[in-house]
């Protein structure tokens, strides 16, 4: 396709010399609802064939508690996001064969987590159902 067929989908041919200027990348997270998202396998020793029924119970009230409630990212991360770790919200690791700035959650039990990161479209994929806290980083 020759740049002269392209249409012209505004007026303006710069962006703004002045104001603040946000990524195209950049969402309002308070905004934005928190779903989640299974993209793949889940990591094999931390998927649904491993869980037990209480295991199961507590993911579904991870569910119910954000999704279910409708929260928003901001509002899910403030309540549930684990901060705490060796490198706080966020540890960067090899998944999908990409490296991913991995999160967990908790259900608001101490021992309860969800691992996963956010894809292009704020989902948050699951990567790992830890409901006794085992995985380390």
């Amino acid at each position: 396709m020759s740049h002269k067929s392209l249409k012209k989908l505004t007026d303006k041919d710069q962006a703004p010399t002045t104001g603040i200027v946000s990524k195209l990348t950049d969402k309002d997270h308070s905004s934005v609802k928190f779903k989640l998202s299974i993209e793949g396998t889940l990591d094999s020793s931390y998927g649904f064939k491993n869980l037990r029924t209480t295991d199961a119970k507590a993911f579904s009230q991870f569910l119910i508690k954000t999704v279910g409630r409708e929260l928003t990212i901001t509002q899910a991360e403030d309540l549930f996001l684990r901060t705490d770790g060796p490198h706080g919200p966020k540890n960067e690791e090899e998944f999908y064969g990409e490296t991913r700035k991995m999160m967990h959650f908790d259900n608001g039990s101490r021992d309860f987590r969800i691992h996963g990161y956010y894809n292009d479209d704020s989902y948050f994929v699951i990567c790992r159902i830890d409901p006794h806290h085992k995985f380390k980083y």
